[in-house]
C-alpha cells in the first residue's frame, strides 16, 4: 500500500501530526484524525472538518492514489459498499445525497483540490436543492460530458446525485473548490463556500465543531 509520509490524508494511517498549510497549522487540526466512522480494509470514511453543510463525509482511501479513477480493481466493491452506506445514512434524515469530487489523474500538480490525496465528498441534501444544484453546477460547466475513459493524466470534476449522474468534466481551468461554492450558494452559506472560512472564521470555527461533536462513537 502506497503511503506519502507528507500527505494530509496518509496521516490518518501514520497517525502523525497533519499537515496543513502554514497559515492554518496555527488551528487545531486534531478534528482531521479524530471522528473515523468507518474504517475498513482500502477505505476510511469521516466527517470533513470544514463541512460545507451538516453531516458532510469524506470517502478516504487508505493507498496514497490521486483520484477515485485511479482505484485500483479490488477496491471497488468496498467502494460501492461505502457509498450505499452514506446513502442509507442520509436517507434516515429524508436526505437525498451529492457526491463529488475535484481530481486529478497525475502526479505533476493536485488539480482544483486542496490536497493531493484522493477524497470523494458527500453532502445531503433535499430534493429541491438537488435540483437546484445541479441546474447551477450545469449552468457554468455545461452538458458537454467527458467520458470517463478519455482522462488519462487529466485534471476533472466528477457529480453524482440521486437523479444525475455520474458525470465528469474535464477541468482545464481548475476551479478551486467549484462544488462547494456552488452548494454554499443554494442553500445561503455563502461564507462556508471556502473550507478556509470554516476554520479561520470564529462562528463557522464553532459551527463545524458542533457538527462533527454529533459523530462521537457514531459508526456507518
Amino acid at each position: 500500500m502506497s503511503i506519502d509520509y507528507q500527505c494530509e490524508f496518509c496521516s490518518l494511517k501514520q497517525m502523525d501530526k497533519p499537515i496543513l498549510p502554514n497559515n492554518l497549522q496555527e488551528v487545531n487540526t486534531e478534528g482531521l484524525h479524530n471522528n473515523l466512522i468507518y474504517n475498513g480494509t482500502f477505505f476510511y470514511v469521516k466527517p470533513d472538518v470544514s463541512p460545507v453543510v451538516e453531516n458532510h463525509l469524506l470517502i478516504i482511501p487508505k493507498s496514497h492514489v490521486f483520484c477515485m479513477k485511479l482505484l485500483p480493481e479490488e477496491c471497488k466493491e468496498e467502494f460501492d459498499e461505502v457509498c450505499q452506506k452514506i446513502i442509507d445514512f442520509y436517507s434516515t434524515m429524508g436526505k437525498g445525497y451529492f457526491f463529488f469530487e475535484h481530481g486529478c489523474c497525475s502526479d505533476r500538480e493536485p488539480g482544483s483540490a486542496c490536497i493531493h490525496h484522493a477524497h470523494l465528498h458527500a453532502v445531503p441534501i433535499s430534493k429541491e436543492q438537488e435540483k437546484r444544484i445541479v441546474i447551477e453546477v450545469l449552468n457554468y460547466l455545461g452538458t458537454s460530458f467527458t467520458d470517463s475513459k478519455q482522462l488519462v493524466g487529466q485534471t476533472y470534476l466528477y457529480a453524482k446525485t440521486e437523479h444525475f449522474g455520474p458525470k465528469y468534466w474535464a477541468d482545464r481551468i481548475q476551479r478551486s473548490q467549484f462544488f462547494r461554492i456552488v452548494i454554499s450558494t443554494v442553500i445561503g452559506e455563502p461564507k462556508r463556500a471556502r473550507w478556509q472560512n470554516c476554520l479561520i472564521d470564529d462562528d463557522e470555527r464553532e459551527k463545524s465543531v458542533q457538527w462533527m461533536k454529533k459523530f462521537n462513537d457514531f459508526k456507518l
